[in-house]
């Protein structure tokens, strides 16, 4: 898969057709394979990709930042037409999985499998059908802003955009793909909401998103990380889905992991000067629940 590392330096940006994209395929599958992982580049990208992301939410919750809800406008500095349709795509996407899970009843025989309901599997296969469009239309947005910026490629031919445009789909919808959960065994956990974070970061990494402008990390963070995990919760309880990888009673949350990370930088340097130990109440959790991650997730 593609690690391009320009994250934080808009001057190594990726160049989408000297690019070479491919499919992911599975290759982290023993303890060893998991340490060698680890001392990878593509690790310490993704790694600290997903701190730039908690970085950009320190002390900013729900309420106190315009961009927890809104998209900058076109007047503001960092705004990014490219950048604002992505997140606008992203959102469609999300509601319509939303739906999806409203359009798939539950089936009427929860002990024909040990945990999950068998509907999950068809939720599944309608999101890997529907959700190409919605990649498809932010790849192609993207491209042509491409085309665009890079004046070398101006003669490139319609089949050679074509072919581009369905290599980085091809790449990028097997990350969406296992976003919601894993359709044989009908479970999902962390290494599913990690699925779906490395989907963004090559969004962020293809341009589709701008690495340089903060108000979009925290929109990602603060509207459409919170709009994920909202249809992720819908999908566990409709579903029952079994919890991948649980830690009983040593793990805070059997489903999700990175929203710990964000939700304790949301209260890093907080004007309330709540502490963890805080939400151990559930007066607290319900009075800040609306304003910090940390009082939703307890």
């Amino acid at each position: 898969s593609s690690n391009p590392s320009q994250i934080s330096n808009n001057k190594k940006r990726l160049k989408l057709f000297s690019h070479k994209f491919q499919t992911p395929i599975k290759i982290i599958k023993t303890e060893l394979d998991v340490k060698k992982y680890t001392r990878s580049t593509s690790y310490k990208t993704f790694k600290f990709f997903i701190e730039q992301l908690a970085q950009s939410v320190i002390n900013v919750n729900y309420q106190n930042s315009p961009f927890s809800k809104n998209l900058p406008e076109n007047n503001h500095p960092e705004f990014d037409e490219v950048s604002n349709f992505t997140m606008k795509t992203l959102s469609d996407l999300l509601t319509r999985l939303s739906i999806l899970v409203d359009e798939t009843p539950c089936h009427n025989d929860p002990c024909t499998h040990r945990f999950g309901n068998r509907a999950f599997q068809d939720l599944f296969d309608k999101f890997i059908e529907e959700n190409v469009s919605f990649i498809r239309s932010i790849v192609e947005n993207t491209v042509v802003q491409e085309m665009e910026i890079e004046k070398d490629l101006e003669n490139i031919s319609h089949s050679e955009k074509e072919e581009k445009i369905e290599s980085i789909v091809e790449e990028l919808k097997v990350y969406l793909n296992d976003s919601i959960g894993n359709k044989q065994r009908i479970d999902y956990g962390s290494g599913h909401e990690a699925a779906f974070l490395a989907f963004i970061f090559c969004l962020f990494s293809i341009n589709a998103i701008s690495s340089t402008a903060n108000c979009y990390k925290i929109y990602f963070v603060n509207k459409i990380f919170k709009q994920y995990l909202t249809v992720m919760r819908k999908i566990q309880t409709t579903y029952r889905l079994e919890p991948a990888g649980s830690k009983g009673n040593f793990g805070l949350d059997d489903f999700q992991f990175c929203v710990f990370i964000f939700g304790a930088a949301q209260l890093r340097d907080n004007d309330e000067k709540l502490i963890p130990d805080d939400f151990t109440r559930a007066d607290c959790c319900k009075r800040f629940s609306d304003k910090y991650r940390g009082g939703t997730i307890i």
